[in-house]
């Protein structure tokens, strides 16, 4: 049966297609057919059978479509094919060539072969006095087949033209036969799926192209390694040995000099090539790696040091190891005073020194993580340091805590075998005292990141830190004339090699690495021509200053950086050039006090080289972003370290005031020199908030007006700042923003919500990371079972209580059994009960405020493990500085996790772990050659799943979890009790 309203009626039913099945028709109006519809709507099964029939039906209708559409295609092709195989027999006949291209047979078959394109363009509507596709076919096969003069046509005799004839006929039959559901012109729908493969081959060749063209370029950069041709010496060579007693004391039998004395003899008339002078001197080199008088005498291949010794003779007469302030150069001590002089602000705040989160910020971004937490920890709570302390502290290395009286020297592989035995028959000599030996790998180094062999002695005890042992291994691999160096290790290299002359530096390593078996490549395309071209990294420390700046002004204003990126974009191009992001840092008063023109337009100049990517002449935002990205909690962290936090501290009494007050629209701030922003009738914001101010103190406070306004809400006509960022907090019932205060998060003895430790046991295995052997090395687990469901479990249990369990993310264990964790737990007092309603709206309500989802993941390393096997770790990202992310989350595909997975925790109730108890207990190499290692609190097998990446790979990460001083206590949420 089938149903039509009444204008579908006034078509003939005669002109339905003919192949739909013979059935019934009803001819409705339309106010009886939506009456029948709205019927059948009520019927909910009903409606939605109809509408499943409704959807099978026009699958399968398209289906047969298609089918039919292309079997028409066919018979349209195999028609054609007849006369233009006959005109390609003509072609590839053997004749006369220059007769035969003048006879009209040829020019004939040549059209034939060749597809016209057709531009006519009908004149009247699709449909109307139009021939059918049929009718066009038998015309054109008419005019192809039909009797004529066989010179004028491409058939051979009568008998081909009457047999093609035949085939014709049968094809046309065919095609008549078949049905199409729509009268579609065959000829435009053969040219669409022409085009279509057209389309698609040429993709494919593109595709190819590029394959090509990478293929050529590995090639390109596989060069052969090989030394360079020249006569190399081989005689004398044999390891000479040496008293393993005189370790004890430095004993001049020793046979080893400074790595300030290694060259090598470039074999012209036995002349050497200059030392590096200006290397550190704990770094040594053994006569059996290398003799001192082969630079005089001979040309030798280079073998690569393979083993390196930590050497300590003495671990009671070890004392700090510094250099003279004196040897650094005038230029290198100003753009060290400059570099510090960026992160402080103005003159006033130069003379109020750093703080302990100043200094924790500044070296994060100096890359001095754990340099920085160790001078940190030195210093007494409360207690600031000066900028002239902090420059001393790093310009006479003091700051990296090395030691006089420690060496590191390169062996020769024999000696590096013997002196391994011997540290197995050393253990347990007395006579050894103090003296610590450690015998380490270069090649271990670079495989799984610890170089560590066998040691006697307390050779890692007696170290303070590990910096002195990182710039020795960077130096041995500058030596062995590497080329993989990641961006720590160039800076740590660079750090080691600040007393050398920076135009002595290449030609050494390229004579070095002449005797070396290695591929010659131009060394301004290596990672390493970076410590060539400059002398320190105290040019980089300006630069990454200043970037730090510029995110404290960010925080400052609460703007992201797409935000900053769309201010400063004043041409609206997608895209930022010098004078833009000059501009656009002068606008959020970066420029320091007193710099004259040319040292600014240097400093943004290196600034823009940093952020541009691949060397290019303007900057995209995904570059601007990657570079400024706030992380965790840097809106309010970058806030509260930064110079500016301590002039905004005055005003911050005068925003709480004004939220008190009625709301009112404020003036937006006037700058003096501001871009010029389309106006609302141009299609941007009315309003711009400009501040031309210069220095991060006068920019938060002249911000905290532009803060006020973004946190009351706005009356009458007003509009918000452009350069607002959108907040997303916890809001009242009334729509009110909600800030954790301390007063909210003080933690009570009676109240609503009930907060208690309980033992959870219930967990969900994400990931098991298989090193070696058949335990697992890592479990990462999930919580599950978060909120009760049993029934008949007690009065306040079960489905009668209105609670939840807290999780703050996913959790690491070493053993394959689900862990016992403690959760925290969350109960709604008022409706839990037995005889008591169970909604958990207010639950929810005060969860989302005390403890939000995050707003989104941001992934921090990924690993694949076979070829259908892939695990993800993702970092949660709270709403506000106001709570922090204690654990990360494990996937197994590559999209984020629920935002629902886990929650965030107030910062008034979070507690860092002391990075000395992290305890590093798995390490793994992820895709791209990134480092990834897990830590968990020391004395816990259980713990967040927590990652350090990249070069901090050795350093913990901050562990953060929720203070444990009560077992249970009560919160209250404003306007609900």
């Amino acid at each position: 049966m089938r149903v039509m309203s009444l204008p579908m009626a006034a078509r003939p039913l005669i002109d339905a297609p003919k192949h739909w099945p013979a059935c019934p028709w009803f001819v409705l109006f339309p106010e009886a057919r939506s009456r029948h519809l709205a019927d059948l709507k009520k019927k909910k099964e009903a409606w939605a059978q109809l509408v499943l029939v409704d959807v099978i039906t026009w699958l399968v209708l398209n289906g047969l479509a298609s089918e039919a559409s292309k079997r028409q295609l066919l018979y349209q092709q195999d028609l054609r094919n007849l006369w233009r195989s006959a005109a390609c027999s003509v072609l590839e006949a053997r004749r006369d060539p220059e007769a035969w291209l003048l006879q009209a047979r040829t020019k004939l078959a040549l059209a034939e072969v060749v597809s016209d394109l057709d531009f006519t363009v009908p004149a009247s509507c699709p449909g109307q006095g139009q021939e059918g596709p049929a009718v066009r076919l038998r015309k054109e096969a008419a005019l192809h087949v039909a009797k004529g003069a066989l010179g004028e046509c491409v058939w051979s005799s009568e008998a081909a033209r009457d047999q093609a004839r035949a085939e014709a006929e049968g094809i046309l039959k065919q095609f008549e036969a078949s049905h199409a559901p729509w009268e579609e012109d065959a000829d435009h729908a053969l040219s669409r799926e022409q085009v279509q493969e057209q389309e698609q081959e040429h993709e494919e060749e593109v595709e190819e192209d590029h394959e090509q063209e990478a293929e050529q370029e590995e090639e390109l950069d596989r060069l052969p390694e090989a030394p360079a041709p020249q006569k190399y010496a081989k005689e004398s060579e044999e390891a000479t040995p040496w008293p393993v007693r005189g370790l004890v004391g430095k004993s001049a039998a020793l046979p080893f000099y400074p790595l300030a004395d290694f060259a090598v003899n470039k074999g012209i008339l036995n002349e050497s090539s200059p030392a590096l002078e200006g290397l550190p001197g704990f770094v040594m080199i053994s006569e059996n790696h290398y003799r001192r008088s082969w630079r005089l005498t001979s040309v030798r291949r280079l073998r690569n040091v393979a083993c390196f010794l930590e050497w300590v003779p003495s671990a009671g007469r070890l004392k700090r190891f510094t250099v003279s302030p004196s040897a650094l150069s005038q230029e290198q001590r100003f753009r060290l005073r400059e570099a510090l002089e960026l992160c402080s602000g103005s003159r006033e705040d130069c003379s109020a020194g750093f703080g302990q989160e100043e200094v924790r910020a500044l070296c994060e971004v100096l890359d001095l993580t754990n340099e920085g937490e160790a001078y940190i920890a030195r210093m007494p709570t409360g207690s600031r340091v000066t900028l002239a302390e902090l420059e001393r502290a790093l310009g006479t290395q003091d700051f990296f805590r090395m030691q006089e009286g420690r060496f590191f020297v390169a062996l020769g592989l024999t000696e590096a075998e013997h002196l391994r035995g011997a540290l197995h028959l050393l253990a347990g000599q007395s006579w050894l005292q103090d003296c610590c030996l450690a015998l380490r790998c270069i090649g271990c180094k670079e495989s799984v990141n610890e170089s560590l062999l066998d040691f006697v002695g307390p050779v890692r005890e007696s170290a303070e830190l590990g910096f002195q042992l990182q710039a020795a291994e960077q130096l041995l691999r500058f030596l062995n004339s590497a080329e993989d160096f990641q961006a720590r290790e160039v800076n740590v290299l660079l750090r080691s090699m600040q007393l050398t002359r920076t135009q002595d530096r290449l030609p050494w390593w390229l004579d070095v690495r002449a005797c070396r078996r290695r591929a010659h490549r131009h060394w301004n395309r290596l990672a390493v021509s970076k410590v060539f071209m400059q002398m320190d990294e105290f040019e980089d420390w300006a630069t990454k200053a200043l970037l730090l700046r510029v995110r404290w002004a960010l925080a400052a204003q609460r703007l992201w950086p797409s935000d900053a990126f769309r201010f400063m974009d004043t041409s609206n191009n997608g895209c930022l050039q010098r004078r833009d992001l000059a501009a656009g840092l002068e606008s959020l008063g970066v420029r320091s006090e007193g710099l004259n023109d040319a040292r600014w337009m240097q400093q943004v100049t290196n600034l823009f080289r940093w952020i541009a990517q691949e060397g290019r002449e303007v900057i995209f935002l995904e570059d601007f972003r990657t570079a400024l990205e706030q992380r965790d909690a840097d809106l309010e962290g970058f806030s509260a370290a930064s110079p500016a936090s301590r002039a905004s501290g005055n005003a911050s009494e005068g925003k709480d005031s004004a939220l008190t007050k009625t709301p009112r629209q404020a003036d937006p701030l006037t700058p003096s020199a501001s871009p010029k922003k389309p106006s609302a009738g141009e299609g941007g914001p009315s309003t711009a908030t400009n501040l031309p101010l210069a220095t991060p103190a006068a920019v938060a406070a002249a911000v905290t007006a532009a803060k006020t306004i973004e946190e009351i809400p706005a009356s009458g006509t007003a509009t918000p700042s452009p350069l607002a960022r959108p907040r997303t907090p916890s809001c009242s019932p009334e729509g009110g923003v909600y800030r954790l205060s301390p007063d909210m998060c003080r933690q009570l003895s009676a109240g609503r919500f009930k907060h208690k430790w309980q033992k959870h046991s219930a967990f969900h295995a994400i990931w098991f990371a298989n090193d070696a052997g058949a335990k697992p090395s890592l479990v990462v687990w999930a919580p599950v079972e978060l909120v009760p469901r049993g029934k008949f479990l007690g009065v306040k249990r079960g489905s009668h209580a209105v609670k939840e369990r807290l999780s703050f993310g996913h959790y690491v264990s070493m053993s394959p059994t689900p862990p016992t964790v403690e959760l925290l737990e969350v109960t709604d007092e008022q409706y839990s009960g037995f005889f008591a309603k169970h909604p958990r709206d207010e639950l929810n309500r005060f969860l989302d405020t005390f403890f939000p989802h995050p707003i989104r993941f941001r992934q921090v390393w990924h690993l694949k493990e076979t070829a259908l096997k892939f695990v993800y770790m993702w970092a949660p990202v709270p709403p506000s500085a106001d709570f922090v992310a204690c654990g990360m989350v494990c996937t197994t595909d590559d999209e984020a996790p629920s935002l629902q997975e886990v929650r965030c925790l107030p910062r008034l109730w979070a507690e860092r772990s002391p990075a000395s108890r992290a305890v590093q207990v798995w390490c793994a190499v992820g895709e791209e050659g990134l480092a990834a290692s897990a830590w968990l609190p020391g004395g816990e097998g259980t713990g967040f799943l927590q990652l350090s990446t990249g070069a901090a790979v050795e350093v913990a990460p901050e562990l953060q979890h929720m203070q444990q001083r009560n077992r249970k206590f009560y919160a209250s949420l404003p306007q609900t009790e």
